[in-house]
């Protein structure tokens, strides 16, 4: 077996453990080629479910327009302290 079949140890540590389970699961069915497939799609389905959640962006207003815009979410406003 190739690395490509450990890219589910990126879910499990992030705390996803059935998200982890599948993409195992997957990896041993098609012997890795499913993390090479999914590698550019797990980082993107995170973010939008940490947002989801309630988690925000704390860089500059800017920055995070720009992001918000290439995941493809729309970021609540925030107030002012």
């Amino acid at each position: 077996m190739d690395l490509s079949f450990f890219g589910w140890f990126v879910p499990l540590f992030r705390g996803e453990l059935g998200v982890a389970a599948l993409h195992m699961l997957f990896s041993i069915i098609t012997l890795g080629l499913w993390q090479v497939i999914v590698a550019f799609l797990y980082n993107r389905q995170y973010m939008t479910r940490m947002f989801m959640t309630g988690w925000v962006l704390a860089d500059s207003e800017g920055n995070n327009e720009m992001a918000a815009q290439r995941l493809g979410v729309v970021l609540p406003k925030r107030g002012r302290k």
